[in-house]
């Protein structure tokens, strides 16, 4: 277990960890499908689908062009699950002792849960969706992303980068 103290520095590191690997999950997930949607010859099209189909609550059938009102919508809900995934991912690893911080172990790690959370909850929100953008593309984004973030978190929790590691002691009322 993870005997790290408390106080403004753990939770500085807390934060850091959250906000960047949300970032770079959500970005690598992002990416991935612009540029798959690129390839096909309708870039944007996929969060467009997203969209319409979870937050304008459309047939995912019938949406046949971008919008990119839909895009917009769909764009920040994703990086607010992104943004929950991340503090959860930050936090989970931060419990775990330094063998299992081990960047295969993390990386692994996150992988599995951005699969099982983000593809999972996909194909419960919008199965139809997901069957127009494909299943396979869809569980390669994640685990892409899950890679991602998983060894963003190892490295973020190698010895010496955390701010609770490299406080100076204070004795006596004053810096020492």
């Amino acid at each position: 277990m993870n005997t790290t103290p408390s106080g403004p520095a753990r939770t500085a590191d807390l934060a850091y960890d959250s906000f960047y690997s949300a970032a770079i999950g959500g970005s690598v997930v992002a990416l991935f499908f612009l540029a798959l949607d690129s390839l096909r010859g309708d870039p944007l099209f996929t969060p467009s689908l997203l969209g319409s189909v979870i937050v304008g609550g459309m047939d995912a059938q019938s949406v046949s062009t971008v919008r990119l009102d839909m895009v917009a919508y769909y764009s920040i809900l994703h990086f607010g699950v992104f943004g929950l995934l991340g503090f959860g991912l930050a936090l989970l690893l931060d419990r775990l002792d330094g063998a299992a911080r081990k960047a295969s172990v993390s990386g692994f790690l996150c992988a599995l849960v951005i699969e099982v959370v983000g593809s999972g909850g996909l194909l419960l929100i919008a199965p139809a969706a997901v069957g127009r953008i494909g299943l396979g593309w869809v569980l390669l984004a994640n685990a892409l992303t899950g890679a991602a973030m998983g060894l963003f978190l190892a490295r973020a929790h190698e010895p010496g980068t955390r701010a609770v590691e490299n406080q100076v002691p204070v004795t006596g009322g004053g810096r020492v």
